[in-house]
């Protein structure tokens, strides 16, 4: 691969990237943004064969449910809304709608 791949760089982007999630998070910002952040770091981990650690990763099931909860109040379906929400509650996965858009976290 001589030089094409660039392992440093990459490390060095990834490293980038989890000190900018971990601000976030540490400030309590668990946004649509955060959340892509997320996906990114989860996205380059896999690539480059690190495994996720188990406390941040959501199933794609859950990942699934949250995004159809997000369609269902886009179209202002709350009935559809209200029931994700309790699929997801009964998961452990508490939701919270804000200006910025719907935050998760683990209960507990």
């Amino acid at each position: 691969m001589e030089d094409d791949f660039n392992t440093p760089r990459a490390l060095g982007i990834l490293f980038d990237l989890i000190g900018e999630l971990n601000r976030r998070l540490s400030r309590g910002e668990k946004d649509p943004e955060t959340f892509s952040l997320y996906k990114d770091l989860k996205e380059m981990l896999h690539i480059l064969g690190f495994p996720l650690p188990r406390n941040l990763h959501l199933s794609p099931e859950l990942e699934k449910l949250i995004k159809q909860r997000e369609e269902a109040r886009k179209n202002r379906n709350w009935e559809e809304a209200d029931r994700i929400r309790e699929i997801l509650k009964s998961r452990g996965i508490l939701l919270e709608d804000t200006p910025r858009g719907t935050v998760w976290r683990r209960r507990g």
